[in-house]
């Protein structure tokens, strides 16, 4: 895995108004992220879920916003300034093994990204050690990106980690995945 890293400018794409109408982020996880939360959205992109998720995890919550490009996060930091969301979100650029960060998160996104990263069994690593007990990660993969083989592998490094498969899902678009933390 991780064969390629998207260049930075494909997030224009990526962060189409088309996407946010096939994944709506109230129905991806609305069930998952509530007020006061804290949020780690991995791979953030251009912040095309960022946004969302700050505004459920309301006015008490925090979202960081973690990609290696920082011209993505530029591009993430001006939009919510235009939306007033600039106090709920913190930026990081940094490489996802190593996600130096010192919070304890309710909710991770790992949304179209870990098949990029270079050490998936380290992120995993990294994620549990950051996740409190009982917190939920959705990993969300392109099927034209993965193959059903390599997502059953993330998913078993996941489990190496202490990382519990809740639901998992296939389609010809994406390989989802609802994750666990153990108590």
């Amino acid at each position: 895995m991780a064969e390629h890293c998207c260049p930075w400018w494909m997030n224009y794409l990526i962060g189409s108004p088309l996407r946010r109408m096939m994944q709506p982020p109230k129905k991806l996880f609305g069930d998952f992220v509530k007020p006061g939360m804290t949020v780690l959205d991995a791979g953030c992109g251009m912040g095309v879920f960022t946004l969302a998720l700050a505004g459920m995890a309301g006015q008490e919550g925090l979202v960081v916003a973690v990609d290696l490009e920082e011209k993505n996060l530029a591009v993430l930091t001006r939009k919510a300034l235009r939306m007033g969301l600039e106090q709920r979100i913190e930026t990081v650029s940094c490489d996802m093994g190593e996600l130096p960060l010192d919070y304890n998160f309710d909710f991770v996104l790992a949304a179209n990204s870990v098949h990029e990263v270079p050490d998936i069994q380290r992120f995993f690593r990294r994620v549990h050690g950051l996740m409190n007990p009982g917190g939920k990660l959705l990993l969300l993969e392109p099927s034209f990106h993965l193959s059903h083989e390599e997502f059953q592998r993330e998913l078993e490094l996941a489990g190496e980690t202490g990382l519990d498969v809740v639901k998992h899902t296939e389609n010809r678009f994406e390989r989802k995945a609802l994750l666990t933390k153990k108590k």
